[in-house]
């Protein structure tokens, strides 16, 4: 198998794909293109629901349909997992369009596992519609494709007739009068996986849930399921009363002439909407027996306000910018002096916001308590949050989950429920991050992932548009930690000092991590499920890498940072055995 992915998804556009259904909606209910798939997924671009799971990496190549996924016959094979809406009765068509290479061996082009129907062609190129039910089997064959060369197989059933097409022509019928057993999980490019394994390339594949013969004008689909570059889109700025509004054809953003962002848009939905708040805040504990350490000592919190100076936009036919000035100030002389930038470009969807602080005043009793880039979200309560970490690893948790089965396989006459509310990634040392969710503020927390170093970003969403939204260079800048309140609407957060940190004097040695040094913040609004929006892949175009720590698939690696420690040389005496604990940073 060739080990490259095809990359017809383009770095700078994230946006939603067209479903494939028939004029009066009796269309397929799957269907698969392979018009442009990434990481090991194929989309059902019919129901939007029984995607294709690839079990290794593959190659695309061109064909009638855009592009063709390639089997290499040896062991390339997707599978879609069983669900009643693919599980045929009495009456089903399997369609597609195939390229066959000779090989002297049976191809299985798709199974419904345990053979409950299938398509497949035999070493001399006969195509076959195999049925089964119980101990009764139909295997229907007629006409023969050339080796090398596309064809259209297409086979039928509507009880008790059963017909086989090729290229749109009948080659064969037969009457087989028994109900289609259930089977298990639909494979794609073999026979239940172990078998048959078919070498060529598959441009799509549909399936009905009633007899369809081939229509003369039927062709495969040519509509790409990634996203394409938006080469003709124009940056449009329009001065509003209080902000402007920039549309870079890939996303909508309203901003405030004091430094917020009123609202965020994408596809006609809304990410963020009617935001007053400031992106910039902060907040101080004031204790006269703090010591910038020890827990439980007395005081009290002081929020900052926001107090806008001034704001200039700038523009051209690639470029959009707006610049300002301004203080998070805690009362009493001690302020925060904020410079903020925010940066769009021409059919991007992503925004730039780079920021620099230096405090004033003497922040006598005040510690840094919280200081963070905030962005209030629209989402509803079907909203999940993904938290990129590293390893290939990338968490996808409801943030309202309910379980409707009990242990013992019965309905629930009331579902118990979680209700997932805080998500967080904290980089607290350039070599430890701790990746986790709660319930609450006043429930523990439940580690999802410990490792070196994130990959610094995380996305929230629901049915219908989501945010993506990262720090460049995380682990270098830290600590920093990326957060998510995921009660109501939501809350995406980029922490320049997080509060489970001890309260920062600005005099110590961390404030450097802080203050007088430049913070590179990007967001993006993505619509569409985030397994095929894939804006993380967007990100790494972005930020000009070839691909994040956090890109699957998932690798059982010890968080080692490239010591090979069979390999290193042993201690010259005693030495002590390390088996745990957490890394701290040198100094």
């Amino acid at each position: 198998m060739k080990r490259w992915l095809v990359a017809m998804v383009a770095a700078m556009t994230l946006g939603a794909l067209p479903l494939l259904l028939g004029a009066d909606g009796d269309g397929p209910v799957a269907a698969w293109t392979f018009n442009g798939q990434l990481r090991r997924l194929s989309r059902d671009v019919a129901a939007d629901k029984h995607h294709a799971i690839a079990h290794d990496d593959y190659a695309s190549v061109e064909a009638p349909g855009l592009l063709a996924l390639e089997f290499d016959g040896v062991d390339d094979f997707l599978t879609v997992p069983n669900d009643p809406a693919i599980t045929m009765t009495d009456r089903l068509t399997v369609d597609l369009w195939v390229r066959v290479e000779e090989t002297g061996g049976i191809h299985c082009i798709m199974d419904k596992r345990g053979e409950r129907y299938r398509i497949q062609v035999s070493p001399d190129g006969v195509p076959m519609l195999g049925l089964k039910a119980g101990g009764d089997r139909l295997d229907l064959t007629g006409g023969r494709i050339t080796f090398g060369q596309w064809h259209r197989i297409t086979g039928t059933l509507n009880r008790p007739d059963a017909r086989l097409y090729l290229d749109g022509q009948q080659v064969a019928q037969a009457t087989w009068d028994h109900a289609v057993d259930a089977g298990g999980d639909l494979i794609i490019g073999s026979k239940s996986g172990v078998d048959y394994f078919f070498a060529g390339a598959l441009d799509e594949l549909r399936i009905y849930n009633y007899a369809r013969p081939p229509l003369a004008d039927d062709a495969p689909s040519v509509e790409p399921t990634g996203a394409e570059a938006m080469v003709n889109a124009k940056l449009s700025v329009q001065e509003l009363p209080d902000g402007v509004r920039v549309d870079t054809g890939a996303a909508v953003y309203e901003l405030t002439d004091v430094g917020g962002l009123r609202s965020l848009m994408i596809g006609g939905e809304r990410v963020i909407a009617d935001n007053d708040r400031p992106l910039l805040t902060a907040s101080a504990f004031a204790s006269e027996e703090y010591d910038g350490w020890t827990d439980h000592a007395a005081g009290g919190v002081v929020e900052a306000q926001w107090r806008p100076d001034q704001h200039r936009y700038e523009s051209n036919e690639e470029r959009f910018q707006a610049a300002y000035t301004g203080t998070l100030d805690f009362g009493g002389g001690d302020t925060i002096e904020c410079q903020l930038l925010l940066e769009a470009r021409r059919g991007s969807p992503f925004l730039t916001a780079y920021t620099t602080l230096q405090p004033e005043g003497e922040f006598e009793g005040r510690f840094i308590r919280d200081l963070s880039l905030r962005l209030p979200l629209a989402l509803n309560m079907r909203k999940r949050v993904v938290q990129g970490c590293d390893r290939g690893v990338q968490w996808n948790t409801r943030h309202f989950y309910q379980f409707h089965v009990s242990p013992t396989s019965r309905l629930m006459a009331e579902p118990d429920h979680n209700i997932w509310r805080r998500f967080a990634i904290d980089q607290d040392s350039p070599t430890d991050y701790h990746a986790w969710k709660a319930e609450s503020y006043a429930t523990p927390p439940l580690t999802m992932q410990r490792g070196e170093q994130a990959p610094g970003w995380m996305a929230a969403y629901d049915e219908r548009a989501g945010l993506i939204f990262a720090y460049r260079g995380l682990a270098e800048a830290a600590p920093k930690a990326l957060r998510v309140e995921a009660e109501g609407t939501g809350e995406a957060r980029v922490c320049l000092w997080h509060d489970s940190l001890p309260a920062l004097a600005i005099g110590s040695p961390q404030a450097s991590t802080v203050f007088g040094r430049p913070h590179v913040i990007d967001l993006a609004p993505f619509d569409d499920e985030f397994s095929f929006a894939q804006p993380d892949t967007a990100l790494a175009a972005l930020w000009e890498v070839e691909g994040l720590a956090s890109d699957p698939p998932s690798r059982n690696e010890l968080p080692l940072g490239g010591l090979e420690p069979l390999a290193e040389e042993s201690a010259e005496g005693e030495a002590p055995l390390v088996t745990g604990g957490v890394p701290l940073p040198r100094g």
